[in-house]
């Protein structure tokens, strides 16, 4: 009786698992360019591991996640510029 409740418990994590993982991919880009100044970060959706849509996932200063296409000069220019932000403050921090 304690396998199957654990087995039953296993598989129900697993579930979750990959119903997280689908609800966090980008369905869609945003039509509105954001601010480099509102931007604080960004991750990379590549069209393997379960997501259909490549995205820049843009995270901004009040916790929002905004979907931006890769191929967008405004989204490219946005990474450039969050790079040099992560630069400076690396800099800063070794002084």
């Amino acid at each position: 009786m304690v396998i199957k409740i654990c087995i039953l418990a296993l598989v129900t994590l697993l579930l979750f698992q990959v119903e997280t993982d689908a609800v966090a991919c980008c369905q869609s880009y945003t039509k509105y360019p954001r601010r480099c100044s509102v931007l604080k970060g960004y991750d990379i959706q590549g069209i393997t591991g379960g997501c259909d849509l490549a995205a820049i996932i843009f995270h901004t200063e009040k916790g929002r996640s905004v979907c931006a296409d890769p191929a967008q000069a405004w989204t490219q220019k946005r990474v450039e510029c969050l790079k040099m932000k992560a630069a400076r403050i690396g800099f800063e921090g070794e002084i």
